[in-house]
């Protein structure tokens, strides 16, 4: 290693940062914006989008969605599986995905900060609804659903894939019934700077 080499690394070190490359899934979501799922940067994963007077966040790289619901609205999930169709290769994937509630953290490290303000909502792995709105007129509360049995270090969506499709349940909001939705993906890759000690 170079002189010059030693100098950039120690001044990455000194700054608390470190540069990262990451191959991630990308989920297009109609007016979707896109939040990075560590406090320290990393890729922007996240895809938060309204649909139907709530907003609706998923992470395939996590095998995460949350229901972000505001007050005065009620939702039931009216089903509890969550389908991948994709490429691996050039040969066809197929998975079908058990959900469950996700107890979560509230006031941590966690990205997007704003997710983490409210209380959690949490009581049970098999409460998909009714999920009563709620929030303090900036932030709104949210219920969080995973792979179950899987953990952001063992994803239930493969990394593998290169493009796909992603079908989450039915809702109903309000007692209005929406079909499943059927959202792309596609693997990108993610260049940057990530904080190390946040």
């Amino acid at each position: 290693m170079n002189e010059k080499s030693v100098l950039v690394f120690c001044s990455f070190l000194l700054s608390g940062c470190v540069p990262y490359v990451s191959d991630y899934q990308k989920v297009e979501a109609p007016n979707a914006v896109y939040f990075n799922a560590n406090c320290g940067g990393g890729p922007a994963s996240i895809a938060y989008y309204p649909f139907h007077g709530i907003y609706i966040s998923i992470d395939a790289n996590s095998s995460r969605i949350g229901l972000h619901i505001p007050p005065g609205v009620v939702v039931q999930l009216n089903g509890t599986t969550m389908e991948i169709t994709g490429v691996i290769g050039g040969a066809l994937y197929q998975s079908t995905i058990d959900l469950e509630a996700e107890k979560r953290g509230t006031g941590s490290s966690g990205s997007p900060p704003q997710f983490y303000v409210l209380s959690d909502p949490y009581t049970t792995k098999d409460n998909f609804g009714p999920l009563e709105g709620g929030g303090d007129g900036q932030y709104i509360r949210w219920y969080s659903y995973t792979a179950k049995g899987h953990d952001y270090r063992n994803p239930a969506v493969s990394k593998a894939l290169t493009e796909g499709t992603i079908t989450i349940p039915a809702l109903t909001i309000d007692g209005e019934r929406f079909d499943v939705q059927r959202l792309t993906f596609k693997r990108e890759t993610s260049v940057g700077l990530v904080a190390v000690n946040c």
